[in-house]
């Protein structure tokens, strides 16, 4: 298996969190990674989001 690091916008991450949560199937995620693009596909529901270019600041 290949292991990358890909960036996407904060706000995705809690529309994900909204359909998750009114989801009545929270077993089935399925995610695509294309070069510019993720894809979460739930059984009634699609997110498209774009990747963010750049690396993620450290934390410190």
């Amino acid at each position: 298996m290949t292991q990358s690091t890909s960036l996407f916008p904060g706000k995705s991450l809690g529309e994900l969190n909204k359909i998750l949560s009114q989801s009545a199937d929270k077993s089935v995620c399925d995610i695509l990674l294309s070069d510019r693009t993720i894809e979460f596909s739930l059984p009634n529901t699609k997110l498209i989001s774009r990747l963010l270019e750049g690396e993620c600041p450290q934390n410190q």
